[in-house]
């Protein structure tokens, strides 16, 4: 039944896998000659970052395009820069200006602190991703539909040939700004032999209900060992809220089924930067007064 399932899962993402998602919209950073070609087709109104192959960027307005270059107005005066030096120009939307200030993008947006949500990476997006210090992975947007992640343990005193290793296929359903809906796997084994009953993971699916700025995050998983899948599910609901440019609140919280019921609870911070976000949080096992609180931590960087 397991690999029946994640059999019907993979012909699934290799069917949508040329087609865009349901709403589905492209994100920048665009290559460097799309960036120009939006600059060039851009009226006075248009408001842009614009990254340079330095590293650096502005925010400001086209006023004149000439053969090679570009002016702007921005708000350190006005700049003229060579065509050649933009790598990328990303169109401003009133709702990404906060009192003045521009909010980049929600660098982490296809994870809660450590569940996926239904939001999916943009096809040739990626991280590299860490959590509580011994989960190292790294995850590919094969294409806006389908995304395909992994890694091991580095669980310290273990040796390798007996560390975790997991696999994390993806692929999105429904992509709008408000609603994202996303089936999955969880695939784990216990290091590297051929044995099939050290085989354990989770079959699920998740809805992500509004912005990127907050959202609200539900999701059912069956969890499985060797081939033999649960009974009863485990239901997941957490979400995000962004509170500053930079800083944001993010929660997931567990309630488990069968010989594991009960529930986990769990609040964390969320600093931004531009490519990377790093989680701070806490984890209430059994949701009871006197149990143990657990630190987490995790960060992921996009490339």
């Amino acid at each position: 039944m397991i690999r029946s399932w994640l059999g019907t899962l993979v012909t699934l993402a290799l069917c949508l896998a040329s087609t865009p998602p349901l709403g589905a919209q492209q994100r920048p950073p665009a290559p460097a000659s799309t960036a120009q070609a939006r600059l060039r087709a851009a009226d006075s109104t248009t408001t842009f970052v614009v990254g340079l192959k330095d590293g650096s960027s502005f925010t400001g307005r086209v006023r004149a395009i000439q053969n090679d270059s570009v002016s702007f107005a921005s708000s350190v005066g006005s700049l003229t820069l060579a065509l050649s030096d933009v790598r990328s120009a990303t169109v401003v939307r009133a709702r990404d200006i906060r009192n003045g200030e521009y909010w980049f993008p929600n660098p982490n947006r296809t994870r809660l602190l450590f569940a996926p949500t239904g939001r999916m990476l943009d096809g040739g997006d990626g991280y590299f991703s860490n959590y509580v210090l011994i989960f190292p992975g790294v995850a590919v947007g094969l294409t806006d539909k389908v995304t395909i992640g992994g890694g091991f343990t580095i669980i310290p005193g273990v040796d390798l040939s007996d560390q975790l290793l997991y696999l994390t296929p993806k692929v999105g359903l429904v992509a709008t700004e408000e609603i994202n809906l996303a089936i999955g796997a969880l695939m784990t084994r216990a290091g590297f032999n051929d044995g099939g009953n050290d085989s354990f993971g989770m079959l699920y699916g998740v809805g992500t209900f509004g912005g990127e700025n907050g959202s609200v995050t539900t999701g059912v998983g069956y969890g499985y060992t060797g081939n033999d899948l649960a009974r009863s599910p485990l239901v997941m609901i957490g979400g995000d809220a962004r509170l500053s440019r930079r800083l944001g609140l993010v929660t997931e919280n567990y309630i488990f089924p069968g010989e594991l019921e009960g529930v986990l609870l769990s609040l964390g911070m969320r600093f931004f930067g531009e490519t990377m976000a790093l989680d701070f949080g806490l984890i209430l096992p059994s949701g009871g007064v006197g149990s143990v609180v657990l630190p987490f931590v995790g960060f992921i960087v996009n490339f």
